[in-house]
């Protein structure tokens, strides 16, 4: 997947080479025999087609290292634009945005963001976007396989979610419960993590190439597998 993906920038990109460009210390470890990691490919550049460099949030590392000083100097005015794009039942204020202590002298280590707002992200990732966009792929999926791949759109998906958060519901899951989610990359995981949200349950996932161990889930926890 690795080596498609890359085909697939390479399709797209210009090569432009840089005899300037520093190597991260990992390329001169025991993987630099890989044609992946040879230094001398990885010493050039590659640049965005037109494109790909329109259609993009960031088009540019100076729009990239400008968007990142605002959202240092300027928290909430970086953040609340991209606020501004979701939905909101209760909308965050300006006042209330970003609040924090990391001195443990002058009280608990704490982050605050947007208190008082009121969303829900199950909301967001699916509901709105049913009216004008129910047909539209959400998202595609590809396994290990290149050729076990599948979409889904945003009402199939929708669909899908609203089922199985009926099911945690069913089996006891309410707002503010744990939820571990031990599956592997497929499609229902998305399902899952979206019920989850759309409850209003906390989850956390955990992949399912790794062995599950039981006894150090906390107390009270639901085990998604």
């Amino acid at each position: 997947m690795i080596l498609s993906t890359v085909r697939r920038l390479l399709r797209c990109g210009k090569r432009a080479h840089s005899k300037s460009a520093v190597l991260p210390d990992y390329i001169n470890s025991s993987a630099a025999g890989s044609s992946l990691f040879d230094a001398a490919a990885m010493s050039d550049v590659y640049q965005p087609c037109d494109r790909v460099r329109t259609e993009s949030h960031v088009s540019s590392m100076d729009d990239y290292r400008a968007m990142y000083k605002e959202s240092v100097d300027e928290p909430a005015k970086f953040w609340g634009r991209i606020a501004d794009q979701f939905h909101w039942d209760a909308k965050p204020s300006v006042e209330k945005f970003l609040e924090y202590n990391f001195d443990c002298t002058k009280g608990p280590v704490s982050i605050k963001w947007m208190q008082g707002a009121k969303t829900n992200l199950s909301y967001n990732c699916l509901d709105r976007h049913l009216e004008k966009n129910g047909s539209r792929v959400a998202f595609y999926w590809e396994g290990n396989d290149p050729r076990d791949e599948g979409q889904i759109t945003y009402a199939q998906l929708h669909k899908e979610v609203c089922k199985f958060a009926n099911v945690l519901k069913s089996k006891g899951a309410k707002k503010g419960d744990r939820v571990a989610i031990y599956m592997p990359m497929v499609s229902e995981l998305v399902v899952a993590m979206l019920a989850c949200a759309r409850i209003g349950a906390v989850h956390s996932i955990v992949f399912g190439g790794y062995r599950c161990v039981l006894p150090y889930l906390p107390r009270k926890t639901i085990l998604l597998y």
